[in-house]
């Protein structure tokens, strides 16, 4: 928390406090959508799962249907939150 704030602080001198502002909304719209793009690519995967009958193996562990189907809920239901789209 400390270091978010010094870092802010140092930014708003930098560059002003105006510009560190829309720095601040720029990189939370950007982060927010490419996190909603990498669950969403998840849960895309995890679905092909079922038709296409393909292993998912970790360490000598093959992933059951499923977990595989627990993981796609999860990835849906995490893409649609993490996305704003009245985020301006």
């Amino acid at each position: 928390m400390f270091k978010e704030a010094l870092s802010v602080f140092l930014l708003s001198k930098l560059i002003g406090k105006k510009r560190t502002q829309k720095l601040d909304k720029f990189l939370k719209k950007y982060t927010r959508k490419l996190a909603s793009i990498v669950f969403a690519s998840i849960a895309v995967l995890h679905t092909l799962r079922f038709p296409l009958g393909f292993d998912i193996i970790i360490a000598d562990w093959r992933m059951p249907l499923w977990v595989s189907f627990i993981i796609m809920l999860l990835s849906v239901y995490l893409s649609y939150g993490v996305y704003d789209p009245n985020l301006k």
